[in-house]
């Protein structure tokens, strides 16, 4: 019995000083921190991943004006409407994909032009009420 509590005591003594020498080795890490913190130095080894604290980062720190949800715009003509009129006043020559673009921009539409050309240019199944008996794209005959 003897020899068991000499290893438990010896045990516990090994243990009390473990924890004093990772006491002593925090606060040298602490040390170095507020030091490095005081410069603005960050240490190579402690990257973290995600954005930086409001602190490091420059642009956070700065006070700016809050921005709240953005609001669906609202226009006199459609989005359809308005690419449309501006092809027809292109000519016959049409306008390129770019022109569109460009004009929707100018507008101050919200989104991609792409869309709503792509919707106009895919050919739209029949949707007349006597029509039920035709399937999709199906053409009358006259």
């Amino acid at each position: 019995m003897a020899k068991s509590t000499s290893s438990a005591q010896e045990l516990t003594r090994v243990i009390d000083e473990l924890q004093s020498k990772r006491q002593t080795h925090v606060r040298a890490i602490e040390e170095i921190d507020a030091i490095f913190s005081q410069y603005g130095i960050r240490p190579s080894g402690a990257r973290r991943r995600g954005r930086p604290p409001k602190a490091l980062s420059g642009a956070a720190s700065t006070p700016g004006k809050r921005r709240g949800r953005r609001r669906r715009g609202s226009f006199a003509t459609t989005g359809e409407d308005s690419v449309l009129n501006f092809v027809a006043k292109a000519g016959k020559k049409g306008a390129t994909g770019a022109q569109i673009v460009k004009h929707w921009e100018k507008e101050g539409r919200g989104g991609q032009a792409y869309n709503t050309v792509t919707k106009l240019v895919t050919p739209q199944p029949d949707r007349c009420w006597n029509c039920r008996h035709r399937t999709a794209f199906e053409t009358p005959s006259l």
